[in-house]
């Protein structure tokens, strides 16, 4: 028992968080209503979109969400049509995830005597529980995260190409996910440029390109079913509805920053065209900022520090 306190503790942290979902059974955010739709699109008829399909097409719903949590919800269904099965299977991962990590630790200096100060972190991140009980992306998308990580560093330590190799394809598994991640790409490609340069070897360099080539072929796939060559529309979502909304708030107040976004919407949505439209709410969104590129840094930037407070 002495031996194994650190995962039973875990266990039973995770465990307590899951008794409470399902007494409460609050297991929806707004997103939610999203990837289910896609997961029942796709048993019914194979179609990754996010819309109903008895509703007018929305071309924006076929890339909001990328496939692999639909998918996984899919999976989950095969066995249950209760999404209690999907954030049972979330707690699993998210165990799995914590000592992942603390295994990858241990590898790099990390002392099992230092196991109580870690849960105790853990105590303190409720954030991971409440998450692993949500039809959210989150806790599988930290899954992919955590192990594309950890066949990072045991590369670095072993220099073994099928690591490499891993690393990189878990960087578009991530994407495909959660496509915050797709443009990590870039920084990717340059960071093994250098070691190919460092170490005198192509073979990091050519494995970048893996990841970037699969993010290149999955957009070039949405043109061919939205119209656009665009990895997801969420981007654009997010643009317009919280980085400009947000920072008109706060600078501008309510009132105007309603106005400006319902204002941007309106000239938009005169476009026959998806890819226009999508085009010009990027363009008039970064006008926005651009116009005030100081503060609306500094807005961002608070804005990152309390996302790693409370994400």
């Amino acid at each position: 028992m002495k031996k194994h306190y650190f995962l039973l503790s875990v266990i039973l942290l995770q465990t307590f968080f899951f008794l409470v979902q399902l007494k409460n059974h609050n297991l929806y955010l707004k997103d939610s209503a999203e990837y289910l739709t896609e997961a029942a699109n796709i048993a019914d008829s194979g179609t990754f979109y996010a819309g109903s399909a008895n509703q007018e097409i929305n071309p924006a719903l076929y890339t909001r969400r990328p496939p692999l949590y639909p998918l996984f919800i899919r999976f989950a269904r095969i066995f249950s049509a209760s999404d209690i099965l999907v954030i049972l299977l979330q707690n699993i991962l998210s165990v799995l995830s914590i000592m992942l990590v603390r295994k990858t630790a241990l590898e790099w200096g990390y002392k099992r005597n230092r196991d109580q100060w870690a849960l105790l972190l853990l105590i303190f991140t409720p954030a991971q529980f409440i998450y692993a009980n949500l039809v959210m992306s989150e806790i599988l998308f930290q899954f992919i995260l955590i192990l594309m990580i950890r066949y990072f560093l045991r590369y670095l330590a072993d220099k073994k190409g099928s690591h490499l190799l891993l690393y990189n394809l878990f960087i578009f598994i991530a994407a495909a996910v959660k496509p915050v991640m797709y443009l990590f790409v870039i920084p990717n490609l340059l960071f093994l440029a250098w070691l190919s340069v460092k170490g005198k070897s192509v073979r990091p360099v050519l494995t970048a390109l893996i990841p970037l080539f699969l993010v290149l072929g999955y957009s070039q796939w949405n043109t061919m079913r939205s119209g656009r060559f665009e990895f997801s529309s969420i981007q654009t979502t997010n643009l317009v509805n919280y980085n400009t909304y947000y920072f008109l708030a706060k600078t501008h107040g309510e009132k105007y920053a309603e106005n400006t976004v319902d204002s941007i919407y309106a000239v938009a949505n005169k476009f026959d065209s998806y890819g226009e439209r999508m085009a010009y709410l990027d363009h008039t969104a970064m006008k926005v900022i651009k116009a005030e590129p100081v503060k609306y840094s500094w807005f961002h930037f608070k804005g990152m520090v309390r996302f790693f407070l409370d994400p």
